[in-house]
């Protein structure tokens, strides 16, 4: 951040002049790129303000994906937010909605391929919220796609003050779901605490991804050191026989680029999935009483 230019808000405080803000947060997604700015409600007199948390990653809740009922469930939240503010939806397909939103839906990862480069920082909802003032608010649906236990759904980062929000009216379950969240967690702001050297360990991981990916791009492009000679062999590299001439002169010149390149990658998935277990243990005795 100190060397790219990155886009800043003049401040976070929604204006008076709007007399309602809503707004849907992933839940899911581990890149620092993508991390959310929430509306800032320490100075806020009356609640006008709705920030609610979703599951799946950023484009799960705000659409992009081939696979679309993740975020169908959170457009459906947001136009019933307008609706009962007042707002008339001229022209909406609302069944469309009903019927298509699924929370069950494929949830993406957010660093699968070449998006690993991306740096890693999953959502600590619990400090984030705390820092402006904000009540951990999650979606009902999220408590819905962990309870099915269908999807290996095992959030890390549900906080220990949460409070669900039902999709039509409040239910017992909600408010106990909550409380044995809490109970479960015990002195645990989130699951994030029990695993922070491993979110430790998987950033210094990722830097060293970086670095030796440099040194590859390094040793691929460098040739005899003229202008001329590297843009043709970064031109030649685009087709898929260049990449691979490529990959196989480093292969062969710098095998051990290539075998940490390869080592780092594969320890970061052995991260990941090492989270997701200790994610898992957690859930799993406790859906039985949600």
């Amino acid at each position: 951040d100190r060397v790219v230019y990155k886009f800043n808000f003049c401040d976070k405080t929604l204006s008076p002049s709007v007399k309602k803000g809503c707004h849907a947060v992933s839940l899911d997604d581990e890149r620092k790129t993508f991390h959310p700015m929430l509306w800032d409600e320490r100075n806020e007199k009356k609640r006008r303000i709705d920030q609610v948390w979703f599951a799946g990653v950023h484009s799960n809740v705000g659409g992009g994906y081939p696979r679309q009922g993740m975020s169908l469930v959170a457009m459906q939240w947001m136009m019933d937010q307008a609706r009962r503010s007042g707002l008339r939806l001229t022209g909406a397909n609302q069944d469309f909605y009903t019927v298509h939103g699924n929370v069950y839906d494929k949830l993406y990862d957010s660093r699968a391929g070449l998006a690993i480069y991306y740096r890693f920082k999953p959502r600590d909802v619990y400090a984030m919220c705390a820092e402006k003032g904000i009540a951990p608010r999650l979606h009902e649906s999220v408590l819905d796609r962990i309870v099915s236990m269908s999807t290996g759904y095992a959030p890390g980062n549900v906080p220990h003050n949460v409070e669900f929000v039902p999709d039509t009216m409040a239910s017992p379950r909600l408010k106990r779901a909550e409380r044995e969240i809490r109970q479960a967690l015990e002195q645990d702001t989130s699951l994030l605490r029990r695993v922070r050297p491993w979110i430790w360990l998987r950033k210094w991981t990722h830097f060293f991804l970086l670095v030796f990916t440099g040194i590859a791009l390094y040793y691929t492009f460098y040739a005899d050191g003229t202008v001329e000679s590297i843009a043709m062999s970064i031109q030649d590299t685009f087709s898929n026989q260049g990449m691979l001439e490529k990959g196989w002169y480093l292969l062969q010149t710098r095998p051990w680029v290539v075998l940490v390149i390869a080592a780092m990658y594969g320890l970061s998935r052995i991260i990941r999935w090492t989270m997701h277990r200790t994610y898992s243990r957690f859930w799993y005795p406790l859906v039985q009483r949600l």
